[in-house]
C-alpha cells in the first residue's frame, strides 16, 4: 500500500507538504521485472457502483542509483495518490496515521 505509513523497507516523501515514510516496495519490484507502473483507484459513483481510474505507467527518468530513482519513483507515485485524494476528499481514508514521526 503506497499510502501508508512504513517502518522498514521505505523512504521519505512529501504527502500534501509534509513529510511521510512509505514503502518503496512498488519500485523495487518495478526495477527489478520491468513491468509498468500504473496506480488505480476505484471511485464510489453510486450505491455498490464504483468506476477505475487509472494513471500510468507512471515513469521517472532513471539514474542508475537505485536508493534516489527508488525515492524518486515512489514520490511520483505518492503524487498521484495526493492527486486522487484532492479529488475525491471524502473517498479518501483518511483516518488512519500517515504523518507518524
Amino acid at each position: 500500500m503506497i499510502d501508508q505509513h512504513a517502518t522498514e523497507g521505505r523512504v521519505q516523501v512529501d504527502f500534501f507538504g509534509r513529510p511521510a515514510w512509505t514503502t518503496k516496495a512498488a519500485a523495487l519490484l518495478h526495477f527489478t521485472t520491468r513491468a509498468p507502473l500504473v496506480l488505480a483507484c476505484a471511485v464510489r459513483t453510486g450505491p455498490l457502483k464504483y468506476e477505475i481510474q487509472a494513471v500510468g505507467p507512471v515513469k521517472i527518468p532513471r539514474t542508475g542509483d537505485r536508493e534516489r530513482d527508488a525515492r524518486e519513483l515512489t514520490q511520483a507515485l505518492t503524487r498521484e495518490v495526493e492527486h486522487f485524494a484532492r479529488r475525491y476528499p471524502e473517498q479518501y481514508l483518511w483516518g488512519h496515521r500517515r504523518w507518524k514521526p
